[in-house]
């Protein structure tokens, strides 16, 4: 059993440490708070990431005076990163000022309030259109505009020999089979001529409220819409654009 001086000597050695263990939640408490304050601040002046990228998609569309049909991509930082919100961030080439094409890296650099360096990745490529069979085709098929599709991509991807304007196409004849969705090429279509030299043709000229017809005879070889000179009876010379049915229709 313990005496009186001993009993004492614990009670003081329980209340000092009762004391600390008080002091030290107190202290814990403090340090929560602070831990809980300076997470807020971090999350409200993080730098938005999908912005940034949006800005130097900017930065290089107007660097490289890509026209619209140019397509940038631009790869945005792991969502991981956590910066400073930058009001004026400041972008640069590594390389310094050239043709901007492909893959290339951009120096972002905050200066303030807090200062960061980045570096973002990007692509920049043009992209076309070219046209593909809607549905097979037979050789010896004339093209219309509804055997095409208009399929967009990169340039550098583009099919050898692929159609870019419908026009380069139609009323032509193909010279070999092409299955469906894939490119025609302008090479393998050959010309249909309406008109040959020599050929008797009808000459239109057609107005608000009249319509002229002469005759005459192609002076050479014309495919739909093409424009082809015609010699009229009387000697004159006319150019029109060929239409089926022997007809040349001469604009006003």
């Amino acid at each position: 059993m313990l005496n009186s001086g001993g009993l004492s000597a614990l009670e003081g050695r329980i209340s000092t440490y009762t004391d600390c263990v008080k002091k030290l939640q107190i202290h814990l408490l403090a340090l929560c708070g602070l831990c809980g304050t300076a997470g807020a601040q971090t999350a409200a002046g993080a730098q938005d990431l999908d912005d940034l990228s949006n800005q130097v998609a900017q930065f290089l569309r107007a660097e490289s005076g890509a026209a619209p049909d140019w397509q940038i991509r631009v790869l945005a930082p792991q969502s991981t990163l956590v910066l400073a919100h930058c009001p004026a961030p400041v972008f640069s080439l590594p390389g310094g000022k050239g043709p901007l094409r492909g893959s290339i890296r951009v120096g972002v650099r905050c200066q303030a309030p807090q200062v960061w360096n980045l570096y973002v990745s990007a692509t920049l490529q043009e992209m076309k259109t070219h046209y593909i069979a809607a549905s097979a085709l037979e050789a010896g098929h004339i093209l219309r505009l509804q055997d095409l599709s208009a399929i967009r991509g990169p340039a550098a991807d583009l099919p050898k020999g692929a159609a870019t304007e419908p026009g380069q196409l139609l009323g032509r004849r193909l010279g070999s089979a092409v299955p469906a969705g894939a490119a025609v090429p302008y090479q393998q279509t050959r010309v249909v001529a309406l008109f040959k030299a020599g050929q008797a043709a009808t000459l239109k000229l057609v107005g608000a409220g009249f319509s002229i017809s002469s005759e005459g005879r192609a002076l050479a070889n014309a495919s739909e819409g093409q424009m082809v000179q015609v010699r009229t009876t009387s000697g004159q010379v006319l150019t029109g654009q060929a239409a089926p049915g022997g007809i040349v229709v001469v604009p006003q």
